[in-house]
């Protein structure tokens, strides 16, 4: 997908997570046929009981979902509910990216809290808490160190989604429940508590510039907007959108994100009245799809080559076999 295209769009993707901190993991071996057939592998993170800033219903539905759909898409997976620690977290990361040889095809899906401190965008572990930007930054994790860590992996490609900075903005909710009044507290806390020492920080990712080679980098909203956590549903919505267009047949990356990033809109539109445009970054030129790639017209040239070629070896057989004059 060309770099152009990256600029019509921008946004940031979550990951859903279990109800305790646990992991599964489901292989598949999948077919080796040419390079849309590379071995996969994804890595699948949900945070959802927070301990110090709100706390995510959805994503233990989403990061079920996403897992089981992976494997059906002949993923090899693992999945991780609730990692407590910035240790923890990047750990899962470094162990993932180890196990995914080169010239495999790489996903990542982070479904919880993060937020965007000067610039840069941090992933939130569930167990972080503090009152000081001095104590709450060195507990997150820099989505740059992610890069960092799976631009090793030398992966042929990477879909990286982050389904973050879920909250129910602006939501017709009148009069909103304490419960929706006390989760806006807490994350007006915290965003006061990094904003220490002169900070800019919001709710809301800011745009990537360091996306590593042969990567996109998929947001569940724009730069510095709240994403939905799907009031009412099973899953947000860029999850829900993902889990839909994603097992389709014969759908190529860039056809699955663009489905997705129109459905998603359409979607919040009409429920919230208000729209949510998730956003890509990144650039891949390859070819990839998750359930099956249509044949190209330069394989299906081919193989009507290789067919007339088999056509006229069986034709010069008989015409040599018709030609031999049986001896008296």
């Amino acid at each position: 997908m060309a770099s152009a295209w990256r600029n019509l769009h921008r946004g940031v993707l979550t990951v859903g997570a279990f109800s305790a901190a646990a992991t599964a993991t489901a292989a598949a071996q999948p077919p080796n046929q040419n390079a849309t057939e590379a071995p996969r592998y994804a890595l699948v993170i949900g945070h959802s009981r927070y301990t110090a800033v709100p706390v995510l219903p959805n994503v233990a539905n989403d990061l079920a979902d996403m897992c089981a759909t992976l494997t059906r898409l002949r993923f090899t997976v693992t999945c991780l509910a609730d990692l407590p620690t910035r240790p923890a977290l990047l750990a899962a990361v470094e162990q993932f990216a180890a196990g995914v040889p080169p010239g495999a095809s790489a996903a990542f899906y982070y479904g919880g809290h993060a937020i965007q401190v000067s610039g840069e965008n941090y992933l939130i572990p569930v167990q972080a808490q503090s009152g000081t930007a001095q104590g709450w930054l060195p507990q997150f994790v820099r989505l740059s160190e992610i890069f960092q860590i799976t631009e090793r992996t030398r992966a042929g490609f990477q879909f990286i989604m982050l389904d973050a900075c879920r909250d129910n903005p602006d939501a017709e909710e009148p009069p909103p429940s304490r419960r929706a009044t006390t989760d806006r507290q807490r994350l007006r806390s915290l965003m006061d508590a990094v904003r220490g020492g002169g900070r800019f920080a919001t709710y809301g990712m800011a745009a990537v510039r360091d996306a590593p080679p042969n990567t996109l980098v998929l947001f569940a909203t724009g730069a510095g907007a709240s994403a939905y956590d799907g009031q009412g549903e099973r899953n947000g919505p860029l999850t829900k959108h993902l889990l839909l267009q994603m097992p389709k047949p014969q759908q190529s990356i860039d056809q699955v994100v663009k489905s997705v990033i129109q459905a998603v809109g359409d979607d919040t539109e009409r429920r919230f009245r208000q729209r949510q445009s998730p956003s890509l970054y990144g650039t891949f030129n390859g070819e990839f799809c998750f359930n099956g790639c249509p044949r190209s017209l330069q394989q299906m040239e081919e193989e009507r080559k290789r067919l007339q070629e088999l056509q006229r070896q069986r034709d010069e057989r008989q015409r040599r076999e018709s030609a031999v004059v049986p001896a008296l």
